[in-house]
C-alpha cells in the first residue's frame, strides 16, 4: 500500500463584526448584524494551471507557478449578514424567526471505498473554493 500524502496546508483567515439590537415596537425586536471574512491561503508551494475546461490532470497542465514562503497563493471573502426578529406573544411567550449566511473554508474530503476511516481535511484552496450555507430558523418560545 503506497498511501497518499497531501502537502502541508496553512491560511489565514480574518474578520470583522458589527450588529446591534433594535426595540421596533413594545412586541417586535430585531437584531441585525454583518460580518465579513477575509481568507488567504499561503505556503510555500507550486500550483499547476490547466488548460480551460480539461480534466485536471499531468496531461493538460499549462503551467507551474511557484510561490515563496508567506505568499498568498489564493483569496476568498464575502458578507455574512445576520438578522433576527422576535415577536412577544405574551411576557412568557414569543415567536422568533432568524436568517444568517456562513462560509467554510476547510472541507472533509472522506474516501468510503475504505475499510478504514480515510478522512482527510482540505483548506480552500485556487481549486477549491469555500462552501457557504444559509440558515433559516423559526420558532415559538415559552418560558415554564
Amino acid at each position: 500500500i503506497v498511501p497518499t500524502q497531501l502537502q502541508d496546508e496553512q491560511a489565514l483567515e480574518s474578520s470583522i463584526y458589527a450588529g446591534d439590537n433594535f426595540d421596533l415596537s413594545q412586541n417586535i425586536s430585531l437584531y441585525a448584524g454583518i460580518r465579513f471574512s477575509y481568507y488567504q491561503f499561503l505556503r510555500p508551494r507550486e500550483v499547476y494551471t490547466y488548460a480551460p475546461n480539461e480534466p485536471r490532470e499531468p496531461s493538460s497542465t499549462q503551467d507551474t507557478i511557484h510561490y515563496a514562503s508567506g505568499k498568498t497563493i489564493a483569496t476568498h471573502q464575502g458578507l455574512e449578514p445576520r438578522i433576527s426578529i422576535r415577536y412577544s406573544l405574551s411576557r412568557s411567550a414569543s415567536v422568533k424567526f432568524s436568517y444568517n449566511r456562513m462560509r467554510q473554508y476547510i472541507q472533509m474530503l472522506s474516501n468510503t471505498t475504505a475499510i478504514a476511516p480515510t478522512d482527510i481535511w482540505k483548506l480552500s484552496d485556487s481549486y477549491i473554493r469555500p462552501q457557504f450555507g444559509d440558515q433559516y430558523s423559526i420558532g415559538f418560545y415559552k418560558n415554564l
